[in-house]
């Protein structure tokens, strides 16, 4: 964080933030012999700079 001052009544400020991210999803087959039958896993990891 960062804050300049232009006189007695004007400053700017900045701010930088950084976060990491992520989104799990899992689903649990069965042992049929049908289409979709099988396990999922997705899982998504992501960094952020705002």
């Amino acid at each position: 964080m960062a804050e300049y001052y232009m006189g007695n009544h004007w400053s700017l400020t900045g701010k930088i933030k950084y976060f990491e991210t992520g989104v799990s999803f899992f689903k649990a087959g069965t042992n049929g012999t049908y289409l979709g039958s099988e396990t999922k896993a997705l899982i998504f990891k992501g960094n952020v700079l705002s």
